[in-house]
Protein backbone atom coordinates (compact mmCIF):
# COMPACT_ATOMS: atom_id res chain seq x y z
CA UNK A 1 0.00 0.00 0.00
CA UNK A 2 1.15 3.75 -0.84
CA UNK A 3 1.97 6.13 2.09
CA UNK A 4 -1.42 7.98 1.02
CA UNK A 5 -3.80 4.97 1.31
CA UNK A 6 -2.49 4.03 4.48
CA UNK A 7 -3.05 8.03 5.72
CA UNK A 8 -6.60 7.87 4.24
CA UNK A 9 -7.43 4.40 6.52
CA UNK A 10 -5.58 6.05 9.43
CA UNK A 11 -7.83 9.07 8.99
CA UNK A 12 -10.86 6.49 8.36
CA UNK A 13 -10.00 4.54 11.61
CA UNK A 14 -9.83 8.08 13.79
CA UNK A 15 -12.54 9.42 12.56
CA UNK A 16 -14.60 5.86 13.45
CA UNK A 17 -12.83 5.82 16.74
CA UNK A 18 -14.44 9.42 17.50
CA UNK A 19 -17.87 8.40 16.33
CA UNK A 20 -17.72 5.61 18.55
CA UNK A 21 -16.68 7.44 21.79
CA UNK A 22 -20.11 9.61 21.01
CA UNK A 23 -21.86 6.88 21.17
CA UNK A 24 -20.58 5.41 24.30
CA UNK A 25 -22.75 5.82 26.95
CA UNK A 26 -22.11 5.43 30.77
CA UNK A 27 -24.96 3.93 32.72
CA UNK A 28 -24.28 3.56 36.41
CA UNK A 29 -27.50 2.49 37.75
CA UNK A 30 -27.46 -0.75 38.62
CA UNK A 31 -30.78 -1.49 37.97
CA UNK A 32 -30.45 -0.66 34.05
CA UNK A 33 -28.36 -4.03 34.53
CA UNK A 34 -31.33 -6.27 34.87
CA UNK A 35 -33.87 -7.47 32.16
CA UNK A 36 -36.61 -4.60 31.43
CA UNK A 37 -39.25 -6.98 30.50
CA UNK A 38 -39.30 -8.11 34.31
CA UNK A 39 -42.74 -6.37 36.20
CA UNK A 40 -39.89 -6.73 39.43
CA UNK A 41 -37.71 -4.56 37.91
CA UNK A 42 -39.65 -1.78 36.73
CA UNK A 43 -41.65 -1.75 40.53
CA UNK A 44 -37.95 -1.45 42.08
CA UNK A 45 -36.99 1.29 39.22
CA UNK A 46 -40.51 2.83 39.73
CA UNK A 47 -39.93 3.14 43.78
CA UNK A 48 -36.21 3.73 43.87
CA UNK A 49 -37.05 6.76 41.60
CA UNK A 50 -39.70 8.18 43.58
CA UNK A 51 -39.09 7.45 47.09
CA UNK A 52 -35.33 6.17 47.88
CA UNK A 53 -32.25 7.89 48.23
CA UNK A 54 -29.24 6.16 46.87
CA UNK A 55 -27.79 5.95 49.81
CA UNK A 56 -30.47 3.50 51.29
CA UNK A 57 -30.97 -0.10 51.34
CA UNK A 58 -34.17 -2.11 51.41
CA UNK A 59 -33.72 -5.44 52.95
CA UNK A 60 -37.14 -7.64 52.85
CA UNK A 61 -37.24 -10.90 55.40
CA UNK A 62 -40.06 -14.05 54.45
CA UNK A 63 -40.99 -16.33 56.96
CA UNK A 64 -43.49 -18.43 57.62
CA UNK A 65 -45.81 -16.30 59.58
CA UNK A 66 -45.59 -13.04 61.64
CA UNK A 67 -43.86 -13.61 64.50
CA UNK A 68 -40.92 -14.97 62.67
CA UNK A 69 -40.75 -12.32 60.39
CA UNK A 70 -40.46 -9.82 63.09
CA UNK A 71 -38.44 -11.80 65.27
CA UNK A 72 -35.72 -12.12 62.21
CA UNK A 73 -36.61 -8.82 60.90
CA UNK A 74 -35.49 -7.67 64.80
CA UNK A 75 -32.40 -9.00 64.52
CA UNK A 76 -31.00 -8.19 61.83
CA UNK A 77 -31.55 -4.47 62.54
CA UNK A 78 -30.08 -4.73 65.78
CA UNK A 79 -26.72 -6.52 64.31
CA UNK A 80 -26.90 -3.66 61.42
CA UNK A 81 -27.08 -1.45 64.30
CA UNK A 82 -23.84 -2.67 65.86
CA UNK A 83 -21.82 -2.54 62.68
CA UNK A 84 -21.07 1.80 62.60
CA UNK A 85 -18.46 0.89 60.23
CA UNK A 86 -21.23 -0.36 57.57
CA UNK A 87 -24.82 1.78 58.38
CA UNK A 88 -25.63 5.29 59.59
CA UNK A 89 -28.94 4.43 60.53
CA UNK A 90 -31.21 1.04 60.51
CA UNK A 91 -34.87 1.62 61.11
CA UNK A 92 -36.83 -1.40 60.89
CA UNK A 93 -40.52 -0.55 62.01
CA UNK A 94 -42.56 2.64 62.02
CA UNK A 95 -40.36 5.55 63.84
CA UNK A 96 -44.04 5.45 66.41
CA UNK A 97 -43.77 2.02 67.45
CA UNK A 98 -39.88 1.99 68.16
CA UNK A 99 -39.25 5.47 70.16
CA UNK A 100 -42.92 6.17 71.27
CA UNK A 101 -41.74 9.46 73.08
CA UNK A 102 -41.06 11.22 70.08
CA UNK A 103 -44.23 10.04 68.30
CA UNK A 104 -45.65 13.09 70.20
CA UNK A 105 -43.90 15.75 68.89
CA UNK A 106 -45.28 14.50 65.48
CA UNK A 107 -48.90 14.48 66.66
CA UNK A 108 -47.74 18.12 68.13
CA UNK A 109 -47.05 19.21 64.32
CA UNK A 110 -50.62 17.30 62.85
CA UNK A 111 -52.48 18.74 65.18
CA UNK A 112 -51.22 22.51 64.74
CA UNK A 113 -51.08 22.15 61.16
CA UNK A 114 -55.54 21.40 61.27
CA UNK A 115 -57.77 23.72 59.83
CA UNK A 116 -58.98 25.88 62.97
CA UNK A 117 -62.83 24.10 62.94
CA UNK A 118 -60.67 20.78 63.78
CA UNK A 119 -58.01 22.53 65.53
CA UNK A 120 -60.47 24.30 67.65
CA UNK A 121 -62.35 21.14 68.45
CA UNK A 122 -59.52 19.08 69.84
CA UNK A 123 -58.09 21.63 71.51
CA UNK A 124 -62.07 21.55 73.30
CA UNK A 125 -61.59 17.98 74.27
CA UNK A 126 -58.50 18.42 75.77
CA UNK A 127 -59.66 21.11 77.76
CA UNK A 128 -60.96 21.26 81.55
CA UNK A 129 -63.33 18.34 82.25
CA UNK A 130 -62.79 16.80 78.88
CA UNK A 131 -59.58 15.34 79.05
CA UNK A 132 -60.70 12.71 81.32
CA UNK A 133 -63.14 11.82 78.78
CA UNK A 134 -60.92 12.42 76.06
CA UNK A 135 -58.08 9.88 77.52
CA UNK A 136 -60.51 7.41 78.59
CA UNK A 137 -61.11 7.13 74.81
CA UNK A 138 -57.60 6.09 74.19
CA UNK A 139 -55.20 7.62 71.84
CA UNK A 140 -56.89 6.38 68.68
CA UNK A 141 -59.87 7.95 68.79
CA UNK A 142 -58.89 11.20 69.93
CA UNK A 143 -56.92 11.57 66.55
CA UNK A 144 -58.57 12.46 63.62
CA UNK A 145 -59.20 9.21 61.40
CA UNK A 146 -56.55 10.51 58.66
CA UNK A 147 -53.95 10.69 61.70
CA UNK A 148 -54.69 7.23 63.00
CA UNK A 149 -50.91 5.38 62.58
CA UNK A 150 -51.22 2.24 59.99
CA UNK A 151 -49.20 -0.33 62.17
CA UNK A 152 -48.33 -3.65 60.83
CA UNK A 153 -47.40 -6.19 63.34
CA UNK A 154 -45.60 -8.52 61.12
CA UNK A 155 -42.88 -5.58 59.77
CA UNK A 156 -40.73 -7.13 57.40
CA UNK A 157 -39.34 -4.72 55.29
CA UNK A 158 -35.53 -2.48 57.37
CA UNK A 159 -34.18 0.40 55.52
CA UNK A 160 -31.03 0.86 56.03
CA UNK A 161 -29.54 4.65 55.50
Amino acid sequence: MSRRSLQWAGLLLVVLIIAGVFRLRFDVDVLNLLPNDLPVVEGLKLYQRNFTDSRELIITVRAADAAKTEAAARALAEDLRRETNLTASVIWQPAWLERPAEAAELIGYLWLNQPPAEFGGLAGRLTGTNISATLAEGPANSLPHRFRPWTSRGADTIRII
